[in-house]
């Protein structure tokens, strides 16, 4: 199973994520820092609904994420899931 949630949020809370960061002079985005914090925050729950599911309809299944910020949200799958094949991929376009 792939998981890719996007801007959960909306693009409202994306622009809160990286601007209040960068009023005390800290880089803010979706992935690392305060921002990727928060984001994490509201993806996490989101995931784990996910792989909650598919753990029980097949716990066998690999589980492979591409949902930024997809280091926190993998880790967080390997620490409090039951699935054991899970797979984090961080990717990012050549061109667009």
């Amino acid at each position: 199973m792939l998981s890719v949630l996007s801007g959960l949020g909306g693009e409202r809370l994306r622009i809160i994520d990286e601007r209040v960061p960068l009023r005390f002079g800290v880089f803010g985005q979706e992935t690392t820092g305060p921002g990727g914090f928060s984001m994490a925050v509201r993806t996490i729950p989101r995931v784990w609904e996910i792989t909650n599911l598919l753990a029980e309809v097949n716990p066998k299944a690999w589980f492979i994420n591409f949902t930024n910020p997809s280091g926190v949200v993998t880790q967080a799958i390997l620490g409090y899931s039951s699935l054991k094949k899970v797979v984090g991929i961080c990717d990012a376009p050549s061109s667009i």
